[in-house]
């Protein structure tokens, strides 16, 4: 009932021919911007909100935050020019310009021309509690480990830390849980030995003051960090140096794990709103970094970082990037292989497509657009068509 809803919708939309229209539309100055982002509450809502005030004192356009926790929710604004911009994880961002899962990998949708307007860390790694038994990823074998229902970046974030070690899903008990917070819960109740975890979390805080949180370090061999890459592309391995439960320190930094929260577009949308929204986060740092402790890290050397980036940058970017001198042959390769990327990845998701019809595949069904073992990321993986980060790992001393 939910898809055909969602197809309803979506045939709506075309026959109205909104979608992609208003983005398409010049406009130097608008009298608002708009954004989606997470519920209220929760950091992406917050960041979004800090990054809009700075837009707005900057540019004198304000930007009007419209929460929502879906993924379909927080896109299709975007889609239909209803919104300029989207504040979401990479993870997210990674099945939206893979075409695949429960939404976009249905032929009514599809891989999307998805575009970066700004980017930022999000750390998140997985944990544990004491006396569970876990030190390592090794340890996980035979232990209880969270099937999450919902929460889609959770399950392939996992499915890396799986893949690094080498473990396999049947060396595991599988334990439904329906998202983040609940993981967190269940860990701490004993119910699961592992579960995904920000250290900046409230619940990070509380799981470590009743049980005592342990983290579980990422794989440090070459071929370990290869296979996690390749399952989950963008979730970065990187060493943590910061203040946090759990004994986090930058004197005792730990080999963890982190995506990009990312402000993202569709390609079609006009240059000069994409200029302005970057010129405003750019020249307004000062004015959000003190509006969440996750905001002290969005700063430019972040912003400009495409070695952990799995997206291009918008035409409107990389126009102000380019007039304050800060676009690189580094960053212009990076776009041009990416861009690349994308259009041999569309192509390639057509013919995959034809490929499963033909085995009789259906293309509304798991088994073409599953996240873990679909016939779509399969055969794109297959192909080289999955944007991995081009970072240079050096797990062994903390540069």
């Amino acid at each position: 009932m939910a898809k055909k809803l969602l197809m309803l919708l979506l045939a709506f939309v075309m026959l109205e021919g909104l979608i992609l229209t208003d983005l398409c539309q010049s406009q130097k100055k608008p009298d608002m911007l708009v954004w989606t982002s997470l519920r209220t509450g929760s950091m992406g809502h917050s960041c979004s909100v800090g990054m809009g005030e700075a837009i707005r004192k900057v540019t004198g356009v304000p930007v009007r935050i419209i929460p929502d926790p879906s993924d379909i929710g927080g896109y299709l604004p975007v889609l239909t020019g209803k919104a300029q911009a989207v504040f979401r994880g990479s993870a997210v961002s990674y099945s939206w310009g893979s075409g695949i899962g429960p939404v976009f990998g249905l032929p009514e949708w599809g891989p999307q021309k998805l575009r970066m307007i700004w980017q930022m860390p999000l750390i998140v790694g997985p944990a544990t509690a004491k006396g569970s038994g876990v030190k390592t990823g090794y340890d996980l074998k035979g232990k209880k480990i969270p099937d999450y229902r919902g929460w889609i970046s959770g399950r392939t974030d996992l499915n890396a830390l799986f893949a690094g070690f080498d473990l396999k899903r049947d060396e595991v008990t599988w334990v439904p849980i329906k998202g983040y917070v609940d993981g967190i819960n269940a860990v701490g109740e004993g119910k699961i030995a592992v579960t995904m975890v920000a250290p900046g979390a409230a619940a990070a805080k509380e799981l470590d003051a009743t049980r005592g949180i342990v983290w579980i370090e990422g794989p440090k061999d070459a071929a370990g960090i290869k296979r996690w890459l390749q399952t989950s592309p963008y979730l970065v391995l990187f060493w943590w140096d910061i203040e946090g439960p759990g004994g986090l320190s930058p004197e005792k930094p730990i080999w963890s794990s982190g995506q990009r929260y990312m402000v993202v577009t569709h390609e079609k949308l006009d240059p000069d709103l994409s200029y302005l929204m970057t010129k405003g986060i750019w020249e307004g740092y000062d004015i959000y970094k003190d509006m969440h402790p996750a905001l002290m890290k969005a700063t430019h050397k972040e912003m400009l970082d495409y070695s952990v980036a799995v997206l291009p940058y918008h035409e409107g970017t990389v126009r102000y990037l380019k007039e304050i001198n800060v676009w690189t042959p580094g960053h212009e390769k990076y776009q041009q292989e990416k861009l690349a990327l994308e259009a041999k990845r569309l192509e390639g998701w057509e013919e995959i497509a034809k490929e499963a019809k033909k085995k009789g595949i259906k293309l509304d069904d798991e088994a073409w657009y599953d996240v873990e073992k679909g016939f779509a990321i399969t055969s794109l993986k297959e192909r080289g068509l999955i944007p991995i980060p081009n970072v240079e790992y050096h797990p062994y001393a903390k540069e």
